[in-house]
Parts: structure tokens; sequence; C-alpha cells
């Protein structure tokens, strides 16, 4: 069972290690030492934390648990009708199992009921852009760096996700 829970401060350490794990293939091609590595990735780690809380106060960061373990986040960005997935991570041994999949169209019928659309910014090589794109996510700007996607419920043929089992626990 996946579900999702609000992230806490005694969850920093595995935050940490989810962020540092989906930088691996990057570093690795860099030919650096492990204590080079650790220093970049820590310093990196309190960037990203420090610029989304700056860029978006208040919003929903959780940890995504299969059967009660810790599998990965999902961070969301609520204001108005413009949402904004900020992030989304697995663990790499929890990619390619249909947990993203079912993340992100549990939050297509929620950001669908409140009449929302949904924002994301994505590394053009990133192997998440087919996913998006899958789930009805278009391209609408390039930042040279970034791709720019939304998603709106006008512009896909889903009304309802084809599956659901994600549970938001408080």
């Amino acid at each position: 069972m996946i579900d999702t829970v609000a992230a806490k401060s005694e969850d920093e350490a595995f935050l940490f290690q989810l962020y540092s794990l989906s930088r691996q293939d990057e570093l690795q091609s860099w030919n650096w030492g492990l204590a080079e590595q650790e220093q970049f990735l820590h310093m990196q780690w309190r960037a990203q934390t420090m610029s989304y809380a700056a860029s978006y106060p208040g919003a929903n960061r959780m940890i995504v648990r299969k059967n009660g373990v810790p599998v990965g986040q999902m961070y969301v960005f609520e204001k108005g009708s413009e949402w904004v997935l900020i992030d989304i991570s697995l663990l790499p041994e929890y990619r390619n199992q249909g947990i993203g999949t079912s993340l992100i169209l549990d939050l297509q019928q929620q950001a669908n009921r409140a009449g929302a659309r949904i924002h994301l910014s994505v590394l053009p090589m990133n192997r998440a852009t087919n996913l998006y794109q899958k789930l009805d996510f278009f391209p609408v700007h390039s930042t040279g760096l970034h791709q720019l996607m939304e998603w709106h419920a006008s512009k896909t043929s889903k009304s309802e996700p084809k599956f659901n089992e994600v549970r938001t626990n408080e």
C-alpha cells in the first residue's frame, strides 16, 4: 500500500539520502572523490531547500511510503488554481513500479476537483519527461536548461485517474 505523510524535521536524513541518490549518475561522471561528492551534495541540498522554502512558502512536503517504509517524497505547492509539482522522487529500487504514476494521477484528480492546473519543471534529459507526457502534461516554455510543463483537465481526455491507490495520512 502506498501512502503519504507530512514530512517532519526527523525526515531530513532520509530526504538528504533521497536527494543524494538522485544525483549519483551526475556525480559519477565527474570523477570526484567521496569527500568532494559529500561536500557538494550538502551544499546543493542546502541551496535547494532554501530556494524551495523561499519560492514556495507553505508548500506540502510529503514522505511517500510503501507499506509504512519511506520510499520517496512528493512536494507540492497549491496556490488557488495554480499548483506546482515542485519535486517527486523515489529511491532507485522503488522506481518503475507505478508509484510515481499513481501519485501524479492522484494529484491530477485533486487538481481537477479544485479546478486547478499543475505546473512542473524538468530537465529535458530526465527520464520522467516521458512519464509526464504520458500523463498529459504538455510543454509550455523552455528556459534552455529546464522544460516547463503544465497539466489541466481541459487538455486531457481523462476525467479520473486510471487507478488510485495513494492514501494521505495527516
